[in-house]
């Protein structure tokens, strides 16, 4: 944190706005992690005002995204979708395949989390297919563990099992900790 704080007022000191705005984002990152949520917001407020002011649509779009993600921690669901589907736009509109599958991933899980699930599934499903054109396999795990609570929430146990199963062996592949937590799933259903 004291790294990218004194990065941020060497960046204001020299006058690199374009820069500061990167690192804005990434001492945001740090801050959610923390728990320090406000933090993270006003750090990510000014760097979209920055992505913003410089024309930096990409840099705007994966603002736009870690906002939402923030908003969607916080149970600020509205907010959240908000974000996310100005990301997601942005990364249409750019074509950003990638970036535009984490906010179609993001904008699933809020739509999910409202209850809204068929269309939660149509944006999990997109994702799901990018990631995996991409070859980004954490996030393809990931996708496919949502899909598989999506289809829980669903009443599907049948499909949320098979999701699972796959999230579990992309996760054990990778040595990712994500793992446990969806070897503990399976097992609870197996009870």
């Amino acid at each position: 944190v004291i790294c990218l704080e004194e990065s941020v007022r060497l960046m204001r000191a020299i006058g690199d706005r374009l820069c500061e705005a990167p690192i804005l984002r990434s001492l945001a990152l740090t801050s959610c992690a923390q728990g320090r949520f406000g933090e993270a917001i006003a750090c990510l407020e000014q760097s979209l005002a920055l992505t913003r002011t410089s024309g930096d649509q990409p840099g705007e779009g994966r603002v736009l995204e870690s906002l939402g993600e923030v908003h969607r921690m916080q149970g600020r669901l509205e907010d959240a979708g908000s974000c996310l589907e100005q990301s997601l736009i942005l990364a249409r509109t750019t074509g950003n395949h990638a970036a535009g599958a984490y906010a179609s991933y993001g904008i699933g899980e809020v739509r999910r989390q409202q209850g809204r699930l068929e269309e939660a599934a149509g944006y999990l499903e997109w994702s799901l297919a990018v990631f995996r054109q991409c070859g980004l396999r954490p996030w393809e795990a990931r996708a496919l563990d949502r899909l598989g609570t999506l289809l829980a929430d669903k009443g599907d146990p049948t499909g949320a099992c098979r999701a699972w199963r796959s999230a579990l062996a992309i996760f054990r592949e990778l040595g990712m900790p994500e793992a446990t937590e969806v070897a503990a799933r399976l097992e609870h259903r197996r009870l």
